[in-house]
């Protein structure tokens, strides 16, 4: 029978300290065995992928080839203004992919379209007169190892004005 509730709540104890005569100490309790050895408790559950095979990330949960594939084509199939916010996730796991699975065939892939497709749209964003959309897909861009180094892109986050004071309150505009 399983215990109740109530029979769970630990009551707090007060603890009064007593002279007890020094003569006589009490005797150490007895270690009980332990049922995992130290080692194997500090093992990793399973061994890092190696070669193809899933991903364990965290938000994301199990990662393989299809699920991965499943995910650009979906992240792709949106609008560009949505693409952005989801961008610099969408590369934190291509590079986790292309880390763990370097000679897989959809890690060329993504080596391939992924950078190119985030300088397109922040080119078009950007040429758009919507710099802050620009500067996610931006950021995205530069967080990918695999991509190559674009001057244009590094220089792009810096020719956006900042829409926050340092103080944490709203850029104001002075009116004339």
């Amino acid at each position: 029978a399983a215990p109740s509730a109530d029979e769970l709540v630990v009551q707090p104890r007060i603890i009064e300290e007593t002279k007890q005569p020094a003569a006589t100490p009490s005797p150490a309790p007895a270690a009980a065995p332990l049922s995992v050895p130290p080692t194997a408790a500090l093992s990793p559950a399973r061994p890092p992928p190696s070669g193809a095979g899933a991903l364990e990330l965290p938000g994301v949960g199990e990662l393989n080839e299809n699920r991965m594939r499943r995910m650009l084509e979906d992240w792709q199939g949106r609008p560009v203004e949505r693409r952005a916010y989801q961008a610099v996730r969408v590369a934190y796991i291509a590079n986790q992919w292309v880390r763990n699975n370097p000679e897989d065939s959809l890690s060329s892939e993504i080596r391939r379209t992924l950078p190119r497709t985030l300088r397109e749209d922040s080119d078009m964003l950007w040429n758009s007169s919507r710099p802050t959309l620009s500067v996610e897909l931006a950021r995205a861009y530069l967080q990918l190892a695999f991509a190559p180094r674009d001057a244009g892109i590094e220089r792009r986050l810096y020719e956006v004005p900042p829409r926050f004071e340092p103080g944490g309150g709203r850029k104001r505009v002075q009116s004339e």
